[in-house]
């Protein structure tokens, strides 16, 4: 059920189901609204998203249009891919064709994981692959991973009722590398949405975009999912080392025994988690959370400069007799070193001072 706006509790509230630039399609009463932002809401630089509830006015049953007065409050955010309010993430790769990308997966598993949402496993293509190649894969997810793993195949429509069961009752975002399939598995469950696919290529070995904007789709009734464009990297810049730590779940089991509660456990002496790579803890799965924390200091490190920059703050200076400038940070406010002029003024101001103390001390005296 959609929820109440809280400032127009009388107007009507609908879900964006697609976006594209400034414009906004919307469903709401079983039918679907080419809406653009209120004036207010653009000049404060809010962005509606797919799956956003909105609050609306000015419907125009006649041309279908109408206007967004309210983005409601969000569940739940992706940044990539783009979505609002989903229940899920369910993230296809293929086991051939291209082939399975344990780091672009597992990428997208932390990202789930960094925004508290269960995610899933597809592996598409299923007829291209060997058995025993397919189910050591959805081996490694499910009882290492804790990931449920479906195995599906557009040419095998028995393989996709699991894959509807998963689906119904909820809003999924559909993540993944270009060319695994997604749209083709969209198509083979509704096969009136006649979404554009397209091969692998043959010369750089990775699928095409072939999704250009997102959009949210009802593949099935009660079913919906967000189909945004396709993506190959997904870097954790924007991510402090502590909480991409915690996002490894897997971690949990041995992360008490390390001798420092904040352990990373990339060089710190008597880690229990390092210990474990290459026995209970994958070797490649450790290798790439390095891989991620190097990325993930990053952001720490900027953090450190913008605070640097806080506090010390940018001041351009005139470079001597040449006419142009340098820029140098210096210290501003109580940690800011004093002027010689102000030191002269505290000098003269303490002098004065001592002599009115003296003066007062005489007559005193006297």
């Amino acid at each position: 059920m959609p929820p109440e706006s809280n400032h127009l509790p009388d107007a009507p509230v609908g879900r964006v189901i697609a976006s594209h630039s400034d414009r906004h399609t919307v469903e709401y009463d079983g039918r679907r609204y080419e809406c653009a932002l209120r004036g207010l809401l653009r000049k404060t630089g809010v962005e509606a998203l797919c799956g956003d509830w909105v609050a609306l006015d000015r419907l125009d049953d006649i041309n279908g249009a109408a206007r967004i007065v309210e983005i409601l409050p969000r569940r739940v955010e992706l940044a990539r891919p783009r979505v609002a309010n989903i229940d899920q993430v369910l993230i296809v790769h293929s086991v051939l064709d291209p082939a399975f990308n344990d780091e672009a997966v597992e990428r997208l598993l932390i990202r789930a994981a960094l925004c508290g949402i269960d995610a899933l496993l597809c592996l598409s293509k299923q007829d291209l692959a060997p058995r025993d190649a397919i189910d050591a894969i959805a081996h490694r997810y499910e009882d290492h991973l804790n990931t449920p793993a479906i195995k599906a195949s557009i040419r095998d429509p028995d393989t996709l009722t699991a894959l509807v069961e998963a689906l119904t009752g909820k809003v999924t975002a559909l993540a993944g590398p270009s060319g695994v399939g997604k749209s083709s598995l969209l198509n083979a469950l509704n096969p009136a949405l006649r979404l554009r696919v397209a091969d692998v290529s043959g010369k750089i070995g990775r699928g095409r975009h072939t999704t250009r904007h997102a959009a949210l789709l009802e593949v099935r009734p009660h079913a919906w999912v967000a189909d945004t464009p396709g993506f190959s990297n997904l870097k954790f810049t924007d991510t402090l080392p502590p909480a991409l730590e915690r996002a490894f779940h897997e971690f949990a089991a041995w992360r008490p025994d390390c001798a420092f509660a904040n352990c990373l456990h990339l060089d710190e002496i008597d880690c229990a988690v390092r210990a474990q790579s290459g026995g209970e803890l994958d070797r490649a799965r450790y290798e790439r959370y390095c891989v991620f924390q190097a990325e993930a200091r990053e952001c720490a490190e900027r953090l450190k400069r913008e605070s640097a920059k806080s506090e010390y703050g940018l001041k351009r200076l005139d470079a001597v007799g040449r006419g142009r400038t340098r820029e140098e940070f210096r210290l501003k406010g109580k940690n800011r070193e004093a002027s010689r002029r102000v030191h002269r003024q505290r000098a003269v101001r303490d002098s004065q001072t001592e002599t009115a103390h003296g003066e007062a001390f005489l007559e005193d005296v006297e």
